[in-house]
């Protein structure tokens, strides 16, 4: 299967999984491709949509941006199947109704007590109140990095030296050993890599 990296970098990208190194490199059309042929290699690059695609695909676009701008308030535009998606494969939550999993998120993440900051306290109320708190794209954080979901993952593989940036035993290894930081693996592996380069950005700027 051939497989494109968005992350165009000058000269190419080598990726490493499992040991197998990806030679990501333009081709005629300046699509910088690569041959993978391993099943497993090639579904774990495409599920990271912010970087890789097949070539000539359109660019996926993260479920995050739709929701978010969602005029009326991100939970109020989704049923509970589409909040409990959401949960999972925006945020990295693993059971999406498990409320100690949501509450220990929502307290350790977002930084808010969600169960008493509820109406009725269900779980639903309580995912819903997570998706209503995510922070919306470009937001002036004191500290936020302004670069998009593609430019972290290049930070991430470029200056952290992570092969995989959807890996989060690597992102929360070297954020512990190099950043003296600890980002929950209950985030997703995007917002983990915003956390540690925000970290990275914040310690350079002292």
């Amino acid at each position: 299967m051939i497989i494109e990296c968005r992350l165009k970098r000058p000269g190419g990208s080598d990726i490493d999984i499992d040991g197998v190194v990806y030679e990501f490199r333009p081709n005629q059309k300046e699509q910088h491709v690569c041959e993978v042929e391993n099943e497993v290699h090639a579904q774990r690059f495409l599920s990271i949509v912010e970087a890789y695609k097949i070539p000539g695909a359109p660019d996926s676009k993260p479920l995050v941006t739709s929701v978010v701008e969602s005029s009326e308030g991100p939970s109020t535009a989704l049923d509970d199947d589409a909040v409990k998606t959401f949960l999972v494969e925006e945020l990295g939550i693993e059971n999406p109704e498990d409320e100690e999993e949501l509450i220990a998120y929502g307290d350790e993440v977002l930084g808010i007590d969600v169960a008493n900051a509820t109406s009725d306290g269900t779980v639903m109320d309580i995912a819903r109140r997570i998706v209503d708190h995510q922070p919306e794209p470009g937001a002036d954080d004191d500290e936020q990095t302004e670069m998009s979901d593609v430019e972290l993952l290049a930070y991430v593989v470029d200056v952290f030296g992570i092969g995989d940036p959807t890996d989060k035993d690597a992102l929360q290894a070297y954020a512990i050993e190099n950043l003296g930081i600890k980002v929950p693996k209950t985030m997703s592996a995007i917002n983990m890599s915003r956390a540690m380069v925000e970290a990275d950005q914040a310690s350079a700027a002292e």
